[in-house]
């Protein structure tokens, strides 16, 4: 489909999330890069956990379920087109210990593109750190960076790239 299209779609997604269930939520992929021609939506939201329930009764007025997850979710849209969610949280502390916000790296992730990220990836292993695209980035156990796109891209000692120009690495 058209980009024109698809961000439309995409834009009422995350709306509709925003309004009743999210605390941020963003149209992320081929669509976030600008590409001219998408196949699907992707979207990276965050939800407070005591929303999930709220947002896995929401999604069934969007589309059709295709897979419900604890980190994702996938919609099949009345548009014709899947629509896919991927669930970031914020930082949580317990007893267990602390789990930083995946906001950025998965949002870099799921914004792609493929070769761009395995770019990234290689540059960490040069600087002897390991990128988990949905955790953020780590140093042996210890996480580095994560809750921003700017973050990780500082921590990598690289200028931050716009979605647009990720096409290549």
């Amino acid at each position: 489909m058209e980009l024109e299209k698809g961000h439309h779609i995409g834009t009422r997604v995350v709306e509709t999330l925003l309004k009743h269930c999210c605390t941020r939520a963003v149209v992320a992929g081929s669509i976030r890069r600008l590409r001219p021609h998408v196949n699907d939506v992707d979207i990276v939201a965050e939800v407070q956990p005591d929303a999930v329930p709220a947002l896995h009764e929401l999604v069934h007025t969007l589309g059709t379920v295709v897979v419900r997850g604890a980190e994702n979710i996938k919609l099949h849209l009345p548009e014709g087109i899947d629509c896919e969610m991927y669930l970031a949280h914020d930082r949580i502390v317990d007893l267990a210990g602390e789990l930083p916000c995946n906001w950025g790296t998965l949002l870099l992730c799921r914004t792609g593109s493929k070769d761009h990220n395995i770019a990234l990836a290689r540059r960490a292993r040069e600087l002897g750190l390991h990128w988990r695209p949905y955790e953020g980035l780590y140093r042996d156990d210890a996480w580095i960076a994560g809750e921003t796109e700017e973050e990780l891209f500082a921590a990598l000692n690289m200028a931050f790239i716009e979605p647009q120009y990720r096409e290549m690495p």
